[in-house]
C-alpha cells in the first residue's frame, strides 16, 4: 500500500482512471508486483492469483477454470522495451503458480498502442481467444498462457 500513490502516477497518462477509485480497490487485488530503479517506481503489475471467470466470455470456458488473471500492466514510457515487462509478467506468472493456477490470462483491453501490447504477450508465448471466438467488430483478444 506505500506504493499506491506511485503505482497510480504510472496510470496518469491514460484516460479513465480516477485516482481515489484506483487507490480505492487498490487493496482488492490479492498480488501487486512493482518494478523499481534508483529508488523509483518504473513498473506495476496487479494479479488476482486464481479464479479466472470464464463463464462471461463463451469462446473460454472449453479452458477450464482456476486461471489467474494480469489486471494491470504497465512501464514507464522510458522504460519500455529494456525487459522490464517481461520480467513483471515472470512475476506475475510465478503468483498465480504458486496459488495452483492452471495459467495466466490477460485482457488486453487497454489504452495506448494495443497492437504493440498484443505483439508482446505473443513474445511470451501467449495465445489470443477472442470473447466471441472470433474477432468481431472491434473486440480485442484476451491472451492465455497455460503453465
Amino acid at each position: 500500500s506505500d506504493d499506491a500513490s506511485a503505482v497510480f502516477d504510472l496510470f496518469q497518462r491514460w484516460p479513465g482512471h480516477a485516482k481515489q477509485e484506483f487507490l480505492d480497490g487498490f487493496p482488492d487485488w490479492r498480488e501487486h508486483v512493482v518494478a523499481e530503479a534508483d529508488g523509483e517506481i518504473i513498473g506495476y503489475a496487479g494479479i488476482t492469483s486464481s479464479g479466472w471467470d470464464a463463464n462471461h466470455f463463451p469462446a473460454t470456458r472449453a479452458m477450464g477454470g482456476n486461471w489467474g488473471f494480469l489486471a494491470d500492466l504497465v512501464v514507464t514510457e522510458s522504460m519500455r522495451s529494456r525487459g522490464v515487462g517481461a520480467k513483471l509478467m515472470v512475476a506475475a506468472e510465478e503468483i498465480a503458480r504458486a496459488a495452483g493456477a492452471q495459467g495466466l490470462a490477460v485482457d488486453t483491453d487497454a489504452t495506448g498502442d494495443r497492437e504493440r501490447l498484443c505483439r508482446f504477450y505473443e513474445s511470451l508465448a501467449y495465445k489470443p481467444v477472442w470473447p466471441h471466438g472470433e474477432p468481431v467488430g472491434s473486440d480485442t483478444p484476451y491472451y492465455f498462457r497455460r503453465f
